[in-house]
């Protein structure tokens, strides 16, 4: 930087030696400034060095350097030299100036250098502080746009000469050079604040969604939340208001106040909603921002109470879902705490987070209900449904002079239905199916749905088998009858297994095996039927038959592997594939995974078939281009007793070392189900394998009781939220809200979000506003043969 300085003035000078002394003096007020200049950090600071050390140097009388405003567009002086700095930071009453007004404007406007040797006869100059004689204007330009001008006026006519030129044309240039990196250390500054504030929120966020299970009574909740709202934005005063179902009164559950001795307990009617500001915040649904002065107007013109003295400052954000309508309130009584818009942006997401928990925990006979229901069809789910089946047990144990037996259904091809028509119809199917059972049930009877399409039935009270007999025989006449969804003729069937409690079976879990075996073989004898446990014979395809296919297939490689695309959700470039495993028997035809993968799991056989899985990936990768830094991968599904093995990361290692494959291209997929087995090893496992390359995606995100621990405990790279959220997500407020929070957590812990089950524009649209990254669903692609999945890989 110096030489090229040194260069530029010696080319300008003269011969005298005056004009070599001149040149010296402005060289080495340069080399100072460019010095000095290196340890400043902000543009402000660079011009107040100019014009205070420089500018002397060179015998300017003045110098007002001026910086274009990006919101005006007008030229403002900035900093001064001169009869315009009275002393420290700061330019006595500065003017600003339009691009075409006066010399600095003109050089503003054409981007160059005007020397003014004679003013007296200039209609362009204007008079800031003094008349003088002559003027000197640089622009300092960056990226070929005007960002400001030095500017010197002299009482001398002819005072500036070649070098003064040169060196403000040097010093322009220095300061555009800052000016940029300014620009970008702004940028920089900004994103580590905005970081910095998610951090903060997002452990808020944990903190409050943790207080859910940590605090036993709702004044406690209101009180950990007031701590946590705290760090935040310290307050003298944190009021939660909560307005009644019909209007009539606005409610103050949580009321601190620090200047009025602590609780206050407070309840405003509504013929004082109008002069209320809580209430106004509530009913308006707007947040407000007010200091003393707006609050005093209010107060004079009786828009709002006035009673005691008035805040300084004063912040409220509304929160507003299905179930309440509230809103938080801070204030302090302080002139030195003044809220700001910061305050308020961090209030609003706070009280967007409060309001979930809020309404969570005065809901709470609602929360139980979803905790304990099935979503889809509102049926005791598998969780209550244990719980009964414990205590009728346990009614059992003490009197056995009636029967108690457990009915285990399962829906024969609903897997094909869902394939073919889309998890629409397929959950429209779910909750007519169950409608349907309900009415051959008694009273005392509770149907729960397990998961997808399991059901379970807990009968108390028979007398016979034969009851028994004919409500299974009932359910599957009525289960299959036609359905009409949506324009579309369903049929589908039932299969059912009975259990019944003895001596010898008494356990719940027992129970539930017993009656889940004995449908697997109703399923097998041909569909639509129902077996008794412990009516086993010869002429039954049993579970031990169906293990014993499954080894032969697994011998014969009749095992399949089908793919389905995983695409941008942006761009719709596919990505990659999800492996999903097909059984071409060589009876039955082509069988779908849910009639024996729980089998396989039963027996054992599912870590051979997670092993065969990862050998056929393996080899279509092989087969595949690996050149392209953008050549897929594919997911493979690993099953919690695989996740369990401790030689898993260095079987998995050698599997890719022995087809020379990148790691990165071969990603294991979980469930939280999975890692129920053994969550020790499966961590291990999982970041070993992390470790060696391999991505981490975990499925089903958001079904399970544990999602926010595995998500801080394991290397997850990818988090796949559930079609079950995903199918409700433009509709439901609820998934909406869930889907959003998913996203928010998976992309502060850096990870990516994959929506699977997706059928509709509109899902497609709310979920890319969202900011989820991946896609899957019958909107694109279903699963393919491996041809067909090749030319997609190909392009």
């Amino acid at each position: 930087m110096q030489r090229a300085l040194y260069s530029h003035l010696a080319s300008e000078q003269g011969d005298s030696p005056e004009d070599s002394l001149r040149s010296n003096q402005h060289l080495s007020a340069l080399i100072r400034f460019v010095t000095s200049a290196i340890d400043v950090v902000s543009v402000d600071e660079l011009l107040w060095l100019l014009t205070g050390d420089v500018v002397a140097d060179l015998g300017f009388e003045d110098c007002i350097i001026y910086l274009v405003d990006p919101t005006t567009g007008k030229l403002v002086q900035r900093a001064a030299y001169g009869p315009k700095n009275r002393g420290g930071h700061e330019v006595t009453d500065p003017i600003e100036l339009d691009f075409d007004q006066g010399i600095v404007g003109r050089c503003a406007r054409t981007q160059a250098t005007i020397l003014i040797d004679d003013l007296s006869s200039e209609r362009d100059y204007v008079v800031d502080d003094a008349v003088r004689a002559s003027e000197l204007a640089v622009p300092i330009l960056h990226e070929g746009h005007t960002v400001g001008v030095i500017d010197s006026e002299h009482s001398s006519v002819g005072f500036y000469t070649r070098q003064h030129i040169g060196t403000l044309q040097a010093l322009a240039s220095i300061i555009s050079t800052k000016y940029a990196k300014g620009r970008t250390l702004d940028e920089l500054r900004d994103t580590i604040t905005e970081l910095e504030e998610s951090r903060l929120l997002q452990q808020a966020l944990f903190d409050i969604a943790e207080l859910t299970h940590t605090t036993p009574t709702l004044d406690d909740f209101y009180q950990r939340m007031h701590e946590i709202v705290g760090r935040l934005i310290p307050s003298d005063a944190l009021f939660v208001c909560i307005m009644a179902a019909d209007n009539s009164v606005l409610a103050f559950p949580y009321c601190y106040d620090a200047t009025a001795g602590g609780y206050v307990d407070i309840e405003i009617p509504s013929e004082r909603f109008a002069s209320s500001l809580a209430a106004q915040l509530v009913l308006s649904g707007k947040a407000r921002l007010l200091q003393q002065e707006e609050i005093s107007e209010l107060a004079r013109t009786s828009l709002v109470l006035r009673e005691g003295d008035i805040p300084f400052s004063w912040l409220g954000v509304p929160f507003v879902n299905e179930d309440v309508r509230g809103g938080i309130v801070v204030q302090n009584m302080q002139s030195s705490s003044a809220f700001s818009s910061t305050d308020l942006d961090l209030l609003t997401y706070a009280a967007r987070q409060l309001s979930i928990t809020i309404t969570r925990r005065q809901k709470d006979a609602a929360l139980r209900y979803q905790a304990l229901h099935d979503e889809l069809t509102g049926l005791p789910n598998r969780l209550l449904f244990g719980d009964r089946l414990e205590h009728a047990l346990e009614r059992y144990k003490r009197d056995r002079s009636r029967e108690l037996a457990v009915m285990f259904l399962d829906l024969d091809r609903f897997k094909l239905i869902n394939d073919a028509y889309g998890h629409s119809i397929g959950d429209q199917l779910l909750t007519e199916v169950s409608a349907r059972i309900e009415k051959c049930l008694r009273g005392v009877d509770t149907l729960s749905r397990l998961g997808g399409d399991e059901f379970a039935i807990l009968l108390e009270d028979v007398q016979t088998d034969g009851e028994m007999e004919a409500l299974a025989q009932r359910i599957i006449e009525v289960v299959g009858e036609p359905v009409v969804l949506e324009g579309v003729v369903l049929n589908t069937s039932a299969s059912v297994g009975i259990a019944k409690a003895s001596d010898d079976c008494d356990v719940a879990d027992e129970l539930m095996k017993l009656a889940d075996n004995a449908m697997y073989r109703a399923k097998a004898r041909g569909k639509a039927r129902f077996d008794f446990s412990g009516r086993e014979d010869g002429t039954f395809i049993n579970v031990l038959r169906i293990e014993q296919e499954i080894a032969d297939a697994l011998r014969r490689e009749e095992f399949d592997l089908y793919l389905q695309p995983v695409l941008s959700l942006k761009t719709r470039v596919v990505q990659g594939f999800e492996a999903l495993i097909r059984w071409k028997h060589p009876a039955r035809g082509l069988v779908m995974p849910d009639s024996f993968i729980d089998v396989a799991e039963k027996s054992g056989q599912i870590t051979e078939i997670d092993d065969y899985m990862l050998e056929r990936a393996a080899r279509v990768l092989s087969a595949w281009p690996q050149a392209d830094e953008h050549a897929p991968y594919i997911n493979v599904n690993l099953s919690g007793n695989s996740l369990s093995l401790p030689n898993l990361a260095s079987s998995v290692s050698n599997l890719v070392q022995r087809h020379g494959l990148d790691p990165q291209r071969l990603a294991i997929e979980i469930t939280e189900r999975a890692l129920i087995i053994s969550i020790d090893q499966a961590r291990e496992n999982l970041q070993a394998l992390k470790n060696y390359g391999c991505p981490i995606v975990l499925d089903d995100f958001g079904t399970g009781y544990s999602s926010l621990s595995y998500l801080q405990q394991l290397p997850i790279d990818v988090v796949k939220i559930d079609r079950s959220f995903v199918s409700t997500v433009q509709s439901s407020h609820t998934s909406h809200s869930v889907v959003k929070a998913i996203v928010s957590l998976a992309h502060t812990l850096e990870m990516q979000c994959l929506a699977e089950g997706i059928e509709q524009p509109e899902q497609e649209a709310t979920l890319i506003e969202l900011g989820v990254e991946l896609a899957q669903g019958f909107r694109y692609f279903p699963p393919m043969p491996l041809a067909e999945a090749f030319h997609f890989a190909q392009r």
